[in-house]
């Protein structure tokens, strides 16, 4: 019986080789085999001996060297006596066995010692690589899928990974050569970008909670000029507003405060999305100026610029706000995002560059160069059909505060 356990043991830690095998623990297989059958044989005859030699703890045998024939059939005997009262109690056996191993012999511990850490060392790969599989599937899966991280956050849409073609063409209408060259990017993974822009109430909210300063003088539209105004703010741009209406008097300074306040407090990677990945989010998979095609026409259903009711007579259509309009109020693309293109401009991550010589190919922020000023997209309320065109940009120094000037946020998903 001890013996069947014992190459059972073996067996399970993999230290004995099948029938005929050759291999480095050949010879340690044929000691560990010789020694086990002669410790069986013995042990009718030296019973009494051996219980003597147990109960005088059988490890101080050990500590000078290989253990004799009988010190390691006392051991057998002793651990025979453990796995019983072990088996009576429900133990597992695994710990065990690799005692009865560590009695019988030093160098078939040191191996299974080895060999179980090669094991668990398997299997903790294996656990992390399919644990990667299920995220990869779960980011597929995800695309298009609308969410909240919190009842107050930004709403979000995971965006698709894809490739497109950044910039504009020379005979497109309205074009500036800083829009140029046309280059290739490719964004290697989804990401989640806010449904609509930053509001006034999600906004209210960071303030509220971190007393931000946000300064006592904006940038705004009144009496037919553009003027620094004092006693203008993000509470009080010069036009009435609602809470679901953009949050505006927000320079890129005070957006990287709320993203990285966002972050703390929902415990994610908030951000401003990048000029590569803001274009790309725009077009929503179109090469067309706007995202509903090159016809100005449609702009009334699809964005908040100028137009025939704000007095404009480059628009012959009414969007129906002559300031910004509560968020959601226009069609959205085909990503799922509302007012990419008008209602206020849209502050992302990048320095400004003067063309896209040099610029990344892969959707990240481009942060070398004129960092002292930022990169906007996407035209305002107060913006002809010119401006509201994916590709048009422009920027502005990080501390400015204007009437037209809001952001929208992106969120990394899980590695």
């Amino acid at each position: 019986m001890i013996a069947a356990c014992l190459a059972a043991a073996f067996l399970g830690l993999g230290l004995l080789a099948a029938s005929g095998s050759a291999g480095p623990l050949a010879a340690i297989e044929d000691r560990v085999a010789a020694a086990v059958a002669a410790a069986e044989a013995a042990l009718d005859a030296e019973d009494a001996r051996l219980d003597e030699l147990a109960a005088r703890n059988s490890r101080r045998a050990l500590a000078n060297g290989r253990p004799s024939l009988g010190q390691a059939a006392a051991n057998v005997r002793l651990w025979e006596r453990r796995i019983q009262a072990l088996e009576a109690d429900g133990h597992d056996l695994r710990e065990t066995l690799n005692g009865i191993l560590a009695s019988l012999h030093p160098d078939v511990a040191r191996l299974a010692q080895r060999l179980s850490a090669q094991r668990e060392r398997a299997a903790r790969d294996k656990a992390a690589q399919e644990q990667v599989e299920r995220e990869k599937k779960e980011r597929v899966r995800a695309v298009g899928r609308v969410f909240r991280d919190c009842p107050d956050c930004p709403e979000m849409v995971v965006v698709p990974p894809g490739r497109f073609d950044m910039g504009s063409p020379a005979s497109e209408a309205g074009r500036s050569d800083n829009e140029g060259p046309v280059h290739r990017v490719t964004i290697g993974k989804p990401f989640a970008v806010g449904v609509h822009e930053v509001t006034r109430s999600e906004f209210g909210r960071f303030v509220s909670a971190t007393g931000h300063a946000m300064g006592n003088a904006c940038w705004t539209y009144e009496d037919e000029a553009w003027r620094n105004r004092a006693g203008r703010h993000w509470q009080a741009p010069g036009f009435p507003q609602t809470d679901r209406d953009p949050a505006v008097c927000v320079s890129w300074d005070d957006a990287q405060a709320y993203v990285a306040w966002l972050s703390r407090q929902t415990g994610r990677r908030y951000r401003l999305l990048s000029e590569a990945e803001w274009e790309f989010a725009a077009r929503a998979g179109t090469r067309a100026a706007r995202y509903w095609g090159e016809d100005e026409s449609g702009s009334c259903r699809h964005a908040n610029g100028v137009d025939a009711g704000a007095g404009s007579d480059e628009t012959a259509c009414n969007d129906g706000h002559a300031r910004t309009a509560p968020v959601g109020s226009y069609a959205a693309n085909a990503f799922g995002l509302h007012d990419v293109l008008g209602n206020v401009w849209e502050w992302t991550q990048d320095c400004w560059h003067d063309d896209y010589a040099g610029a990344p190919s892969d959707g990240r922020a481009w942060e070398r160069g004129a960092c002292k000023r930022r990169v906007v997209r996407g035209g305002s309320w107060i913006n002809r059909p010119q401006f509201l065109r994916a590709a048009f940009r422009v920027w502005n120094a990080p501390g400015y505060r204007s009437a037209n000037f809001g952001f929208r946020v992106a969120r990394a998903l899980a590695p």
